[in-house]
C-alpha cells in the first residue's frame, strides 16, 4: 500500500466558522464571508448546529440552553435513518443564511437540497457536474460551501471509460443553475482547496510540487519506509511546495491574485477585509505556523500580524484568553465564542493507548459563560463510544 497524500484540508483543521459580513443587498440583508468547520458545530444567531452520534441535527440556543432536535416526525425515537432529523445519508450540511444545505447522491449527479432553518420544507435546487456528467465524467463532490445565490465545491472527476481523474473547484448560481469551473485539471485534492467564500466571490488556492519529488514520498511502499528518514525526507520536500492564491467573481468573472508561487506560504481565512495567511515550518508531518500576515482585500498590500492578532480575529480570543477561560484544565476544549458563552467540548472518559497517547470515549458539549468562566460548564450534549 502506498502513502497517501496529506490532503492541505488537514493543514487547515483549525479553521473554524469564521464569517463577517462582505456585501449588502438592496433589502440590507448581509452576505458573509463562509469558511469550512472542522470542529462539528456550524455557528447559527446565539447559538450553534450540531450532529449526534446517531448523525441527527440538533441546534442549541446558547441564550436560552435549549437544545432542539430538528425532527417534525410525531413520536420519533430519533435514532436512525427513519428520523427526520437525519443527515447521515447526505455529503454533510452547511448553513447559510435562513437555510440549511445537504448534498444528497444518486447514481449519476449530487444534488444541493435547500432547507427551511429548522431543517423542513426540502426542496431540490441544482445538481452538480450535469455538463461533464454528460460528456463521460463522474463528479464525487468532496466538500461545499454557499453563500448567498451561489454553491461552491471541490471535487474529483472521473472518466467512466478511462478511470483517469482529476479535482476541480466549481460554482453554481443556485437561482439560474449556470456552472462555472473555477480551477481545474488539478491531480490532487492537496493541489488546491477553498479557502473562504462570500456571495459570487470565491478564495482559493492552487498549489504546486514536482512529479518527481512528489513520487520521493508519496510514491513508496509503506511496508518498505524508513520512517525516521522519510520524515526527514517529507520535510525536505514538502518545504518546497508552492501556493497560489486568487479571489474569483462569479458575476464579473474577474480574477484578483493575493500572491504566486509562495512556498511554505498558506491562507487560512477571509473577512471583509484581509486575507489571513501564515508562514509555517515542518515538524516531521506537522505545519507549526512562523509567522502570520495579511493581504489587504482591496488592495493586496501585505501586512504583519501577531498571533494575537490573528487568533483574535479568526475565533474571538487568543491563546492566553483561552488558558484563562478554561482554567488550564487539558479536558476542556473551546472553538469559539457566541453572544451567550464559549461553545466547546469536555473529555469526560478517556482509555489510555499509549504512552503519550489516549482515545476519549465519552465527550460532552459544552457552554461555558463568557462572564463567569469559573462556572461549572454548562452540557448540552453528551455521548459515547
Amino acid at each position: 500500500m502506498k502513502v497517501k497524500k496529506l490532503s492541505l484540508i488537514i493543514c487547515l483543521a483549525l479553521l473554524l466558522y469564521a464569517f463577517t459580513a462582505c456585501s449588502k443587498n438592496e433589502k440590507t440583508q448581509t452576505t458573509e464571508w463562509e469558511s469550512y468547520s472542522t470542529t462539528g458545530f456550524k455557528v447559527y444567531k446565539d447559538g450553534v448546529f450540531f450532529t449526534d452520534n446517531n448523525t441527527i441535527l440538533h441546534y442549541f440556543d446558547a441564550s436560552s440552553k435549549e437544545n432542539v432536535i430538528l425532527c417534525d416526525k410525531k413520536d420519533c425515537q430519533h435514532s436512525g435513518s427513519s428520523c427526520h432529523g437525519y443527515i447521515g445519508s447526505s455529503r454533510g450540511y452547511v448553513v447559510s443564511g435562513e437555510h440549511i444545505y445537504t448534498l444528497n447522491s444518486n447514481d449519476s449527479f449530487d444534488t444541493l437540497i435547500e432547507s427551511n432553518i429548522d431543517y423542513t420544507n426540502h426542496r431540490e435546487t441544482v445538481s452538480l457536474g450535469k455538463a461533464l456528467a454528460e460528456q463521460g465524467y463522474y463528479i464525487s463532490a468532496d466538500s461545499f460551501l454557499v453563500s448567498g445565490d451561489y454553491l461552491y465545491y471541490l471535487a474529483q472527476v472521473t472518466n467512466f471509460d478511462t478511470g483517469d481523474s482529476y479535482y476541480g473547484i466549481y460554482g453554481i448560481n443556485i437561482k439560474t443553475g449556470k456552472e462555472t469551473t473555477i480551477a481545474d485539471r488539478q491531480k490532487s485534492s492537496s493541489d488546491l482547496n477553498i479557502v473562504s467564500v462570500c456571495g459570487p466571490e470565491i478564495i482559493y488556492f492552487t498549489s504546486y510540487l514536482d512529479e518527481e519529488l512528489s513520487n520521493q514520498i508519496y510514491g513508496l511502499e509503506q511496508e518498505t519506509i524508513d520512517w525516521e528518514q522519510w520524515n526527514k525526507k517529507f520535510k525536505e520536500i514538502e518545504e518546497q511546495r508552492t501556493y497560489s492564491v486568487y479571489r474569483y467573481n462569479m458575476e464579473t468573472g474577474e480574477t484578483t491574485v493575493f500572491y504566486e508561487n509562495k512556498t511554505t506560504t498558506l491562507p487560512l481565512f477571509a473577512n471583509e477585509n484581509s486575507l489571513y495567511c501564515m508562514n509555517y515550518t515542518i515538524d516531521e508531518t506537522s505545519y507549526v505556523a512562523d509567522r502570520y500576515f495579511t493581504v489587504d482585500q482591496k488592495t493586496q498590500e501585505e501586512k504583519a500580524v501577531t498571533e494575537d492578532e490573528y487568533y483574535k480575529a479568526f475565533r474571538g480570543y487568543t491563546d492566553s484568553e483561552k488558558e484563562t477561560i478554561t482554567g488550564g484544565n487539558e479536558d476542556l476544549n473551546i472553538y469559539f465564542l457566541t453572544d451567550s458563552g464559549y461553545i466547546g467540548t469536555r473529555a469526560d472518559k478517556k482509555v489510555q493507548t499509549g504512552e503519550n497517547s489516549y482515545l476519549i470515549t465519552k465527550q460532552s458539549y459544552i457552554l461555558i459563560d463568557k462572564n463567569n468562566p469559573q462556572n461549572e460548564p454548562f452540557v448540552f450534549y453528551t455521548f459515547e463510544k
